[in-house]
């Protein structure tokens, strides 16, 4: 818009940056999402706002080194559910789909790079509120297992990213 120099154009000079579509995108992990931060989280959704949310999924308190927590699966092995877990896991995509207008996506950073864009691609376009949960391991709480050729037995270690 500098660069024309007609009346029209340095009138609206003043307010370009609020001719632009802005994207808001809120970050989170599943510990805001589903427990401590889920009442926030819902007013959002539930404003009807243009407004996108991302989740990261590790399905597991990370910042406390993998304490079960609302986005744990059931039987999954996890501190505090050392025989697994016995309850299922908050199902946050059925909540967010039973408002009717909010899209909702689930991807597994890592795995399928196409499906990831596309989600993350029609969250921004979605006219209204956009919930992606996105799967995510946590460096801290990953275990590997390589085989143990010489034992013919798997030996399970702790990563602990440090």
């Amino acid at each position: 818009m500098q660069a024309l120099n007609t009346p029209e154009a340095q009138a609206l000079l003043p307010v370009a940056d609020c001719l632009v579509r802005k994207s808001v995108w809120l970050l989170g992990g599943d510990g805001w999402a589903y427990d401590i931060g889920f009442g926030g989280l819902d007013h959002v959704l539930g404003s009807g706002r243009n407004v996108n949310v991302l989740v990261l999924d590790t399905e597991v308190y990370s910042n406390t080194g993998g304490q079960m927590s609302k986005a744990t699966p059931r039987g999954a092995v996890a501190k505090f559910a050392m025989g697994g877990k016995r309850t299922a896991k908050k199902d946050l995509a059925m909540e967010a789909v039973s408002y009717g207008y909010v899209y909702v996506a689930r991807v597994a950073l890592g795995s399928s790079d196409t499906h990831t864009v596309k989600a993350f691609t029609e969250a921004e376009a979605h006219d209204g509120p956009s919930l992606i949960i996105a799967y995510s391991t946590a460096l801290r709480t990953v275990t590997t297992c390589p085989w143990d050729w010489t034992s013919r037995r798997r030996r399970c270690f702790r990563v602990t990213g440090r």
